[in-house]
């Protein structure tokens, strides 16, 4: 198959600078526009308007990581303690302040693995 060189596309139309005035002008219009917007930012303001989405990112993070933590209960309960690790149940026996019987210790070291 044969291609055709020879029909070349004309992109001259589209060059924006073949009307040098009318760019121009639009160039200094874009650029005057962009200054008007940023002339009274002062550097707090720059770097309050950046930080406080950032800052609002990292609250909500850690309140989702933090509201879990205050809603579970501290307490473990009965079936928890006998299936837990015997660490753990020695743990809770200080944490309650309980004095275990010698059935208890002997049965917690029974299941140490």
């Amino acid at each position: 198959m044969k291609t055709n060189v020879d029909d070349r596309i004309d992109f001259s139309p589209l060059d924006p600078t073949r009307d040098e005035m009318r760019f121009e002008r639009l160039v200094r219009t874009v650029a005057s526009q962009a200054a008007a917007r940023y002339r009274h930012v002062t550097t707090w303001t720059f770097v309050i308007r950046w930080w406080r989405p950032a800052l609002i990112l990292a609250a909500t993070s850690t309140l989702f990581a933090w509201v879990p933590s205050l809603i579970a209960t501290s307490r473990i309960d009965a079936g928890a303690i006998a299936m837990a690790d015997p660490v753990e149940v020695v743990v809770q026996w200080v944490h309650d302040g309980e004095v275990p019987s010698a059935d208890k210790v002997l049965d917690s070291l029974r299941r140490m693995p």
